[in-house]
């Protein structure tokens, strides 16, 4: 068996940690690109609902509760509005949804069977009469998917 010089050894050395720090990179690489097309695709399945609470002389309507509820899922989640009236429901999952606006001293009003496809961008705007909030108004939602604020 031959034996080596320090000075082939320490080359030999070298070029077996190059290519370790190479695989390294490689796998580095590798895990990120799997992240980041997973991440994507989990955002790519997402949808926004807006839109603007008011009452019957056109003014906005602040504070007023908005109830949004996946009916396939059962989940829930509830936001409030801005002082302009204004709401913004970001990153619901794809789906079947119901939407309820409710604030004191007017009547609830409730937008049914609004479906989301992936990227939706829908409004959902409120006319709110006045009353008791145990009245309701329901809406059905039309099965023409507009993209109101897209402009598709």
């Amino acid at each position: 068996m031959k034996s080596l010089s320090s000075a082939e050894g320490l080359s030999l050395f070298i070029k077996k940690l190059d290519f370790i720090k190479s695989l390294d990179l490689r796998l580095l690489f590798l895990v990120t690109l799997i992240v980041t097309v997973f991440s994507s695709l989990a955002l790519a399945q997402q949808a926004t609902i807006v839109g603007t609470v008011m009452d019957p002389t056109g003014a906005a309507v602040p504070n007023a509760s908005i109830v949004i509820t996946n009916t396939e899922t059962g989940l829930s989640r509830t936001i409030t509005t801005a002082g302009d009236g204004q709401y913004v429901a970001p990153d619901l999952r794809v789906g079947h949804y119901v939407i309820r606006a409710q604030a004191s001293g007017f009547k609830a009003g409730e937008r049914r069977d609004l479906q989301l496809q992936v990227g939706d961008r829908t409004r959902v705007d409120f006319n709110l009469e006045v009353g008791s909030t145990q009245d309701t108004i329901t809406v059905e939602a039309n099965p023409v998917a507009v993209q109101t604020e897209s402009g598709e």
